[in-house]
């Protein structure tokens, strides 16, 4: 499966603000996945039916959190569901952008 994962995308991860409350920067790392433009429906994390338009095919061991947020291409996206999916031998992540 690591052989599909061609395309790379930024994470941006918040930063706790520090004792006099200051903004920070997010931290950015690069992740390697294979990016769908496709619509699907999803559930998000209120239960609500919502159609997401991008979906990122990622290796399971990567560590993604709701807070988090992916830019593509200078243009940034939230997480709206990650589904945790097992295929015969192989893990993947699936998450859903909006």
């Amino acid at each position: 499966m690591d052989v599909y994962y061609a395309d790379t995308v930024s994470v941006l991860i918040p930063v706790t603000p520090g004792p006099w409350m200051e903004g920070k920067d997010p931290i950015e790392r690069a992740m390697n996945c294979r990016i769908n433009y496709k619509n699907e429906r999803t559930m998000n994390t209120e239960g609500e039916e919502v159609v997401s338009h991008i979906n990122l095919l990622c290796a399971y061991g990567e560590n993604i959190d709701y807070n988090y947020r992916i830019r593509i291409d200078l243009v940034e996206y939230g997480i709206i569901s990650i589904d945790r999916i097992q295929d015969f031998s192989s893990q993947y992540q699936k998450v859903y952008l909006g």
